[in-house]
């Protein structure tokens, strides 16, 4: 049996990656800074910061003393304030770069030893849309996704002699209680209604109806297994065809 690890699995997009993978037939473990809202049957739960240097080794060596990990998603992500560059705080753009971007890294690192060892692996980063298009009032955020498009491109050329693919899975706006609270933001950051907010959304994406969470699960479980072992390098967008 394949293991997975899913990087803030403790609800949203996380949450359903973590059930749709453990659906497919893994064991599966996340690791959140919270507790899982309620229990997932069949899934691992491990307490820790991933943007820390000595909670990913310590998550490393508990794992690979157990059954070690095939497949990793690295989805745990902040999102920051809405603010402009010129009012963006320092302690802000730096917690949010840790998590987003240096805890992926720090996880790439800590597990794909392993996986060059068994000759066969999967990492999964879990970007966005504003990783690929401009997104204002997001500085910190969208550059965290942009770097971990350029990470996830790296990594497959260093990776895949070994058997590894390495992918990032871009969603755009996604229909959940997390891209509620970001319009909500949005709206008092500018002034705005919410339904104004809303509508711009709406506007730049091509299917007017948002992906849910299990569609963005989808894809991930798609790239994690063997039918996908020629895809890699790719940053693939579950966005509706959202543009910016």
């Amino acid at each position: 049996m394949k293991c997975a690890l899913v990087t803030g699995g403790a609800r949203g997009i996380g949450r359903a990656i973590a059930s749709a993978l453990r659906d497919n037939g893994l064991q599966v473990s996340v690791v959140d800074t919270s507790e899982l809202v309620d229990s997932l049957t069949g899934v691992d739960f491990y307490r820790g910061d991933i943007g820390s240097a000595v909670d990913v080794a310590n998550l490393a060596k508990d794992l690979e003393a157990r059954s070690g990990i095939d497949i990793l998603v690295n989805n745990a992500g902040i999102r920051g304030p809405t603010a402009p560059v010129t009012q963006y705080p320092l302690e802000e753009w730096e917690a949010v770069v840790r998590v987003n971007l240096t805890g992926p890294f720090l996880c790439c690192r800590a597990f794909a030893p392993a996986m060059q060892k068994k000759g066969w692996g999967r990492i999964i980063n879990i970007s966005s849309m504003a990783g690929k298009v401009p997104y204002p009032l997001r500085s910190a955020y969208a550059a965290s996704k942009w770097g971990l498009i350029g990470l996830t491109l790296t990594l497959a050329l260093e990776l895949g002699p070994y058997g590894i693919t390495v992918n990032a899975v871009c969603p755009g706006p996604v229909d959940n209680a997390a891209m509620r609270e970001v319009m909500e933001q949005r709206a008092r950051a500018t002034g705005k209604s919410l339904q104004e907010v809303r509508s711009e959304y709406f506007a730049r994406l091509a299917i007017p109806q948002m992906p849910s969470e299990n569609e963005v699960a989808h894809m991930v479980s798609y790239l994690a297994s063997d039918a996908a072992w020629s895809i890699t390098g790719q940053a693939v967008e579950v966005s509706s065809g959202y543009r910016g």
